[in-house]
């Protein structure tokens, strides 16, 4: 994907992300997916038909600070951060070597970048609530996306940081699923127009 507002976005995302993550545990402790899952559920969710806008606003403003980098102001990302995201579940890391690396790897063209979601509050794919909100497609999940998104705009810098989506931002899903009141949201908060998205699963 080049520029994004030119050409479209040709992803079917949602659908493949979808059975991606079904296939992992139905025990997987991943803070996100308790938060808002592929499976239209989650705590959010929760308490959006509990309380409704006001209280998830709430919820947002309140709680939500501490799974971002510095509050939700963001930070620059290193080698590292994502190191530490990519091995959390392994107990003995062999690094490879970079010349080894496949040409969608994200060590392999690591550049340091702006993030506002902690990597260690990520998916499994490397992405964030907001991601997640976009992919699920409906109504109630563009409203919390964009209730989201207002409480913290830097989250529109954030990209998927792993293999299979790398590169992807808010807006390359939003395009995709004709989201356009969000699309305009997301250029206002300062999204990355120009941003690439090369990852695996993306050609």
């Amino acid at each position: 994907m080049g520029n994004l507002l030119s050409g479209g976005a040709n992803l079917n995302a949602g659908s493949v992300l979808d059975r991606v993550i079904s296939q992992g545990s139905t025990e997987d402790e991943c803070l996100l997916y308790r938060l808002a899952n592929y499976r239209n559920g989650g705590e959010l969710i929760d308490a959006y038909n509990v309380g409704g806008q006001t209280e998830v606003e709430k919820l947002i403003k309140e709680q939500f600070g501490v799974l971002m980098y510095k509050d939700g102001k963001g930070q620059v990302i290193n080698r590292s951060e994502y190191l530490r995201w990519k091995f959390r579940d392994t107990k003995q890391v062999r690094l490879p070597i970079e010349a080894s690396l496949s040409p969608h790897d994200p060590l392999a063209k690591w550049e340091d970048h702006d993030a506002c979601w902690q990597m260690q509050y990520r998916g499994s794919l490397g992405e964030t609530l907001l991601h997640v909100l976009i992919i699920c497609d409906t109504k109630l999940h563009t409203r919390l996306a964009r209730t989201l998104l207002k409480c913290f705009p830097n989250l529109a810098m954030d990209v998927v940081e792993g293999e299979e989506y790398l590169g992807a931002s808010a807006l390359h899903l939003a395009i995709a699923y004709f989201n356009n009141e969000l699309v305009q949201e997301l250029v206002e908060a300062g999204a990355n127009v120009m941003q690439r998205a090369i990852g695996k699963f993306l050609f």
